[in-house]
């Protein structure tokens, strides 16, 4: 015999507190394992592949940057004062030329 709409809403309601409460459990173990909420993991991954990340990965390679204090002397040799201006000129620039 076909189940009425009533059981079938009943079950489904059941069926939706289970899942809420496997996605709290399942949010409480990603905490414990990675001392990060699932939520800030989803942006770090995000984040991982924009471009300005992947450039980064590949000056790192490229120069062999193994250590934090290999790239902060990477950063204190390249990223003088007059780049930095440079730059940022540049960007001001095409800001005040982009149409609109």
């Amino acid at each position: 015999m076909a189940k009425s709409i009533q059981e079938q809403i009943g079950e489904l309601q059941s069926e939706n507190e289970n899942l809420k409460m496997l996605k709290k459990l399942f949010e409480k173990a990603v905490k414990v394992e990675f001392e990060m909420d699932a939520k800030d993991i989803k942006k770090t991954l995000k984040k991982a592949q924009s471009p300005a990340f992947d450039f980064g990965k590949k000056i790192i390679s490229f120069y062999g940057l193994k250590t934090r204090e290999d790239l902060l002397e990477f950063e204190a040799v390249f990223f003088t004062k007059d780049i930095q201006d440079y730059f940022t000129g540049r960007r001001s620039l095409a800001r005040e030329n982009e149409p609109g």
